[in-house]
């Protein structure tokens, strides 16, 4: 195959899926663990954010959270949302021992949470998850660890 039709080929299958992507804004509004108040994804508008799927009883995910607490300094950029999706008295002692900053929003996962997690990506419910929105609140990137620089960076 020559390098002309490898790029239209190329160009017309994972072009069209990135734009798809793109524009797909997930909107959602969720109870803090305090259950003093609702927040929505309009909340976090303005700045990159990074939302990270949780559970006390999954190990990497604790991890996960650990690293938190030695983030670089670049993630003071972004809003660091926590969704929880374990009972909450529970996991209100696994938060507090992790000693997280006050600025990073912890809220609880709907009833549903498998539906919630899908309409992320993440059709098997594994974890750790971590999405990635844009400053318009459009999903950029997930994965089920930390993104490294360039990636954050590259969600725009």
């Amino acid at each position: 195959m020559n390098l002309k039709i490898f790029l239209i080929i190329f160009v017309q299958i994972f072009l069209p899926q990135k734009a798809a992507a793109k524009s797909n804004k997930i909107n959602f509004e969720l109870a803090t663990i305090n259950g003093g108040k609702f927040v929505s994804n309009k909340n976090f508008l303005g700045k990159k954010t990074i939302l990270i799927f949780f559970d006390v009883e999954c190990p990497p995910c604790i991890e996960e959270l650990n690293s938190l607490k030695e983030k670089p300094p670049n993630l003071n950029e972004f809003n660091i949302v926590i969704i929880n999706l374990s009972p909450l008295k529970e996991s209100k002692v696994i938060l507090a021992y992790l000693g997280l900053e006050p600025s990073i929003e912890i809220l609880k996962a709907p009833s549903n949470s498998k539906a919630f997690l899908r309409k992320f990506g993440n059709n098997s419910g594994t974890l750790p998850y971590i999405a990635l929105l844009n400053r318009d609140g459009y999903f950029c990137l997930a994965k089920s660890q930390m993104f490294n620089d360039q990636e954050l960076k590259n969600c725009n």
